[in-house]
C-alpha cells in the first residue's frame, strides 16, 4: 500500500492532487472511513455526506461547473471552492459541532467546561471557543480555539502540497501567537483540522488526553478513536453542506 501511495504521488502533476493525496497518506484522515454507522454516537453519514467525503478523497467529479450563488466564484468539476467560500453554509455549522464535540467529550471525563467563556479574551479581544471550569494541567485551566482551514484553498494548497498536515500545524502555531498572553495564567490548547481530515499535533494531542480520561471514567477502551471519528465525521458533514451550497436549490449541477 506505501509503495501504492508513493507512486501516486510521484505522478502527481499538480498541487491540488499532492495535498489531497498527502492528506490521505495520514491515519487520522481516514478515521471516518472507520466509524460504524451509530446514530447515538452521532458516526452516522447520510448517503450525499458520503458521497462528497469519497469523492473528495479520492479526487472524483462531484458536480456540474458553475457559479457559487453566495460569491459568484467559479466552481469547477471539484467542487472545492465550497470548502474556501467565506460565505459558506457549512463553515459556522462545522466548527459549531467541533466545539459541542470537545465540550461533550470533557463533560464525558468529568471536566466541566463552558463555550465562548466570558472574561477570558485574546489579544484582538475576541473570546476563545471554550475553557474548562477546573484545572486541567498544571494547576491552569484548559482554554482551546478550534479553527478548519481548508487544505485546498489557493493561499494554502502549495504548502499542504509540500508536507501533509502543514495547513493544520501552521494555523495552530497562528492561533497559540493570539493566545501567547494567556500561557502564563491558563493551558492553552489550539485545535486545528483540515478539511482533508488531517488534524494538527495540538488537536491529536488533546484528544489523546481527552479520550484516555474518558476510558478511565467509562472503561471503555476505544474512547480516543470514538472521539476522533466524532469529529471526523462532524468535518466531513460541513465540507458537504459547504460543497452543496455553492449551488441554487433550482440548479440541477450535482451527480
Amino acid at each position: 500500500m506505501a509503495a501504492a501511495a508513493d507512486a501516486l504521488l510521484g505522478a502527481a502533476t499538480d498541487d491540488r492532487t499532492r495535498a489531497r493525496l498527502l492528506a490521505s497518506k495520514r491515519v487520522e484522515s481516514g478515521a471516518w472511513l472507520q466509524a460504524l454507522p451509530m446514530s447515538a454516537l452521532g458516526l452516522r453519514m447520510d448517503d450525499d455526506t458520503l458521497r462528497v467525503a469519497a469523492g473528495l478523497r479520492l479526487g472524483a467529479t462531484l458536480c456540474q461547473p458553475h457559479n457559487c450563488q453566495h460569491c459568484g466564484g467559479v466552481v469547477d468539476e471539484f467542487a472545492l471552492h465550497g470548502l474556501s467560500c467565506r460565505k459558506s453554509q457549512g463553515r459556522h455549522p462545522r466548527h459549531a459541532a467541533i466545539n459541542m464535540l470537545l465540550q461533550r467529550a470533557l463533560a464525558s471525563a468529568r471536566v466541566p467546561s463552558h463555550l465562548e467563556p466570558p472574561g477570558i479574551l485574546r489579544a484582538d479581544g475576541k473570546r476563545p471557543d471554550g475553557a474548562s471550569v477546573t484545572p486541567w494541567k498544571r494547576g491552569r485551566i484548559l482554554v482551546w480555539d478550534a479553527t478548519c482551514p481548508d487544505t485546498f484553498a489557493p493561499s494554502h494548497v502549495a504548502l499542504a502540497a509540500r508536507e501533509a498536515c502543514a495547513v493544520a500545524i501552521k494555523a495552530e502555531k497562528q492561533k497559540s501567537q493570539k493566545y501567547s498572553h494567556l500561557c502564563t495564567t491558563h493551558y492553552f490548547s489550539p485545535f486545528a483540522v483540515e478539511t482533508s481530515g488531517a488534524f494538527g499535533p495540538e488537536a491529536l494531542s488533546l484528544l489523546s488526553d481527552i479520550g484516555r480520561l474518558i476510558q478511565a471514567e467509562t472503561g471503555e477502551p476505544k474512547s480516543y478513536q470514538f472521539l476522533l471519528q466524532g469529529i471526523a465525521v462532524a468535518v466531513q458533514r460541513g465540507n458537504a453542506a459547504s460543497i452543496r451550497g455553492t449551488a441554487r436549490v433550482v440548479d440541477d449541477v450535482f451527480i
